[in-house]
């Protein structure tokens, strides 16, 4: 009875510490569980780029970066989000459970989603009131997303991505006018893309060779009666001579 006794009073300090232990644990845990199992199936929020699709170049980065920071100065915000894993399998319900996560609607800025599923890569566009009066009317708001949506069912989700965040760019700013960070990384290169510095650049091209081909013609000329002279010699010894006054020279 004793023996009994004793080994009750030993075992049942460990097993409350267990229990307690475990219930500690599960408690713990609770509050990252949600409907459906979907604990910790979101990716985090790093910026207003997240690629975690991995499609974009680091110059591809640094370029939208600058386009989305510009625009946020003027009150202008996007968030770009690309993914290759959609843990509902609904484009719709994930984009709908980003947006509530990350808190985008709170904000009030556009929100550009692309997602690859199994038969290949969706997109979803929200654009705020402010992103929509910028692209213009209703049917240039739909052009935009008629634009983005083949892009994306082509699978060039990387000029999806860039072509989405520039047309925003270019309506705020203007048409055709490069960020500070692309003015920085174009140089000429970005110039001789354009078909007048183009043009320009082979003009001056033609007239440098046409110059040189002047000189030539001008050093085979005689100097005293401007005709043309022969070539005789070779190696070290060769002479130019006039056949018309007979003049000649070592070069």
């Amino acid at each position: 009875m004793s023996s009994k006794t004793s080994r009750a009073n030993y075992f049942h300090p460990i097993s409350f510490v267990l229990v307690l232990t475990l219930l500690t644990l599960g408690f713990s845990l609770l509050p990252q569980l949600k409907p459906g199992g979907q604990s910790n199936s979101l990716p985090r929020q790093i910026g207003a780029i997240n690629d975690y699709g991995n499609v974009l170049s680091m110059n591809d980065r640094e370029k939208l970066s600058t386009w989305v920071e510009e625009l946020a100065e003027v009150g202008v915000r996007i968030t770009l989000l690309i993914s290759r894993r959609d843990p509902f399998s609904s484009p719709d319900r994930y984009a709908s459970e980003i947006r509530g996560t990350w808190e985008l609607q709170k904000e009030g800025g556009s929100f550009l989603l692309f997602l690859k599923e199994e038969d290949g890569w969706v997109d979803r566009v929200f654009l705020s009131p402010l992103g929509r009066r910028l692209l213009g009317s209703t049917a240039q708001v739909e052009d935009f997303k008629r634009r983005i949506e083949g892009m994306t069912a082509e699978g060039s989700i990387r000029k999806a991505a860039l072509f989405s965040v520039r047309r925003i760019y270019q309506a705020n700013f203007g048409r055709g006018e490069e960020s500070e960070g692309e003015r920085k990384q174009g140089g000429l290169f970005s110039l001789l893309k354009k078909p007048l510095f183009l043009g320009l650049g082979l003009g001056a091209l033609a007239f440098f060779l046409l110059v040189l081909l002047l000189i030539r013609e001008i050093r085979l000329r005689c100097p005293k009666c401007g005709t043309r002279m022969a070539v005789e010699g070779q190696g070290e010894r060769r002479i130019r001579y006039c056949r018309n006054c007979g003049y000649s020279e070592d070069f």
